[in-house]
Order: C-alpha cells, then structure tokens, then sequence
C-alpha cells in the first residue's frame, strides 16, 4: 500500500488540511501504519469522502423538501381563509377597491379645482399678511368641511361600473 501523508490527500480532494484532520477526527477518514508513518489510503478515503457527501447532502434536501411542503400548506390556508374572508363580505376584490377609491379622489380632485377661482377675489383683496392669512384658514376650513364624508358619499352607482369591469376581471 502506499499511502499519502494529509497534505497529499487535501490537494487530492481539493480540501484544507484542517478539514482533513477534521474528517479524521470524526471518523470518516482512517490513518494506517505504513512503517514508521501515519498515512492514508487514497482510494478508501476518497470512496469515504464520497460517500459522507452523499450522507451530508441528504438531510439538507430532505430539510428542503419540508420546508417546501410547508410552504405550500401555508399558502393553500392562506387562500382558502381569503375565500372565507369573501364569502362572508369582510374582502373585496382589489378591482372593486380601486374603483371606489379613484372615485374618491375623482371627487377630491373636482372639489380643490374650483379652490383658485372660489378664493381669488379674497386674496388678491387681501391688504395685510393677517388678512391673507385669515383668507387662508377659510380656504382650509371649507375645504375640509367639503371633504368630509367624502368617501360615504361616493355611490355604488358611481362606481358600478368600474365594480362590474373589476369583478369580472377576477372571474
């Protein structure tokens, strides 16, 4: 038999020679006499190498596979609870929800268009900074009183259309 010395077996399997002697301190690798020096068996240890990659490599897909499967039973509740969630009125459909909110801002939109021409006579007569200043949190006072129920005030009707072309977007 002729064996090699660590360093000749870590440039053989492309490992360091710290992991060479942890392999053999874990059992994997084996040194045998070969009169006065401890050598390995090149072939016996690459067969052991082999085979503790293919041991190692197991349990990770296996890990792997798992979490996968759970993964997937996840998503699988999660779509169902979204089912329930809809069949009980507690979800809409993203459709729907975007077409009641663009009629909101359609509506928020309309409402601040008109605030130049609403206001300009005030400001331009506006004398002092304090006048101006006044104008400025009527501006902002009526403006939020029309906001205000805003969004309650927004009718299926306005929107049904939209509704219809969203849901069946998701049929």
């Amino acid at each position: 038999m002729r064996g090699v010395n660590q360093r000749e077996l870590a440039a053989a399997l492309s490992l360091s020679s710290r992991q060479v002697r942890n392999l053999t301190d874990s059992g994997v690798f084996v040194r045998k006499h070969d009169g006065n020096a401890l050598v390995y068996d090149l072939s016996e240890c690459v067969q052991a190498y082999m085979a503790h990659k293919k041991e190692s490599e197991k349990p990770e897909a296996e890990d792997q596979l798992k979490v996968l499967r759970e993964r997937k039973l996840r998503a699988e509740v999660r779509a169902a609870e979204i089912e329930v969630d809809e069949a009980e009125g507690r979800l809409i459909p993203l459709g729907v929800h975007e077409a009641r909110i663009g009629a909101i801002c359609d509506r928020l939109r309309s409402l601040l268009m008109t605030v130049p021409s609403k206001y300009l006579a005030r400001i331009q007569t506006a004398r002092t900074e304090l006048e101006a200043q006044a104008v400025g949190e009527q501006i902002r006072d009526e403006t939020l009183r029309a906001l205000q129920g805003t969004s309650n005030q927004v009718d299926e009707e306005d929107v049904q259309g939209e509704v219809d072309a969203a849901e069946d977007e998701v049929a």
